[in-house]
């Protein structure tokens, strides 16, 4: 089978990491494992050159749509790879941006190529009026879109009045050779993200004021106007190999979320269970909503000062090998190659 894969971002910088050892391949949505399985899988970054003309002239129409829904809308990238999509069996669209600008070339007849999108985000805010309208026209033409959240599937069948069959939940994977257990005393409490998804403000309002240390990974978009003490060390930006060793030496992971209904937080939770970190997360839907047996590792609490009387499971957890066989890179791959090969026949 030969497929396509769009990216709502270049890649190639990300292969090169999990090339040498110094990344993952998690974001590469089993295109590695794919490849290794027979299949020829490609992707190309061209749409995000700078000199691509594509760019320059659609510009105005991804930014409307960014203003009315909050997420990008890469019909550059759409029409910049159309001489190619002849030479494949399945377009793979890895986020909204990227697969409903297919869907719209699609609408308009300019190609007949099956269509694959897995869902990440871009529809929370469009619940009426034009937009919807759109949204509504471009998912139909959208043979399959996978969803990262069981929670996340059903509202977006519901919302956009979507087939049953035309919607799936596929269990995110990691890339577990590079998360693996490493045994060492937790310094600190450590919380990851970068998305929207996150909630700051109570987590370091549990932690001002001094005692035991926190490592914040995160954007400056996430801690505009946030306090931070003393105790708390932030990073901005920090390669795949230090945010291993923060793992590492963390006593546990915390996961402040928005409570939302779509895919949240999911990376950040298989990465620490891999390598046997307890974790603290906020009530959520989109956090384990279809995740099989990881509940139990997981202690739901929006009350993050609880973590620094020690008021949470720290039982040792033993959560890696269930990560490894169930949501690893190559079991995802697996299910993807099922849901690619429905979709070409």
């Amino acid at each position: 089978m030969k497929i396509l894969y769009l990216y709502v971002t270049a890649r190639r910088n990300k292969e090169r990491q999990w090339q040498e050892g110094a990344g993952p391949d998690t974001l590469l949505y089993g295109l590695t494992n794919l490849r290794k399985m027979g299949h020829t899988v490609d992707y190309f970054d061209d749409a995000f050159e700078s000199t691509n003309v594509w760019r320059l002239i659609f510009w105005p129409v991804a930014r409307i749509i960014y203003q009315l829904t909050g997420y990008g809308f890469k019909l550059d990238q759409a029409v910049t790879l159309l001489p190619k999509y002849s030479d494949y069996d399945v377009l793979v669209a890895c986020g909204n941006s990227a697969g409903l600008p297919l869907g719209l070339l699609k609408l308009l007849r300019l190609i007949n190529k099956p269509i694959v999108c897995l869902h990440m985000g871009g529809a929370e805010k469009v619940t009426s009026g034009l937009m919807n309208w759109l949204y509504r026209q471009l998912y139909q033409m959208i043979d399959k879109i996978i969803f990262f959240s069981d929670s996340e599937r059903t509202f977006i069948r519901k919302e956009f009045g979507l087939e049953e069959n035309r919607t799936v939940f596929c269990p995110l994977g990691i890339d577990t050779d590079f998360f693996k257990p490493v045994s060492k005393p937790g310094k600190y409490f450590l919380s990851v993200g970068r998305d929207r998804g996150r909630n700051f403000s109570k987590l370091l309002t549990s932690f001002s004021g001094g005692g035991f240390p926190l490592v914040l990974v995160s954007s400056a978009r996430n801690l505009k106007g946030l306090a931070i003490s003393e105790n708390i060390k932030v990073f901005l930006d920090v390669s795949y190999l230090k945010l291993r060793e923060l793992y590492i030496e963390a006593e546990a992971v915390l996961l402040p979320l928005v409570w939302t209904y779509r895919a949240s937080g999911q990376l950040v939770l298989l990465e620490s269970l891999a390598m046997n970190k307890p974790v603290l997360a906020s009530e959520c839907p989109g956090l384990l909503s279809g995740y099989d047996g990881l509940r139990k590792f997981v202690t739901i609490t929006d009350n993050f000062a609880e973590c620094r009387s020690k008021k949470y499971n720290k039982s040792k957890i033993n959560a890696a090998e269930l990560i490894s066989k169930k949501y690893s890179s190559a079991e995802l791959a697996k299910r993807l190659e099922e849901i690619y090969e429905e979709v070409k026949d």
